[in-house]
């Protein structure tokens, strides 16, 4: 099993979907879109933030 799969699954166990959803929007609209703010403001470590949104950008489908 990959490293990115295995931290996937931890993220997933550890961070609820409607959390994932709020820090995916605060990092899409937020001017600065700082991943450290965003890791504060959520009280998580921003490699759980960084694998939630590569999660995110890996499941868009190109336009």
């Amino acid at each position: 099993m990959g490293k990115l799969v295995k931290k996937s699954r931890e993220v997933k166990e550890l961070v609820s979907d409607t959390t994932r959803t709020k820090i995916i929007e605060q990092w899409r609209f937020s001017k600065l879109n700082s991943i450290s703010q965003i890791a504060i403001e959520f009280d998580l470590k921003e490699t759980t933030i960084n694998t939630i949104i590569d999660n995110y950008l890996s499941n868009k489908t190109p336009t």
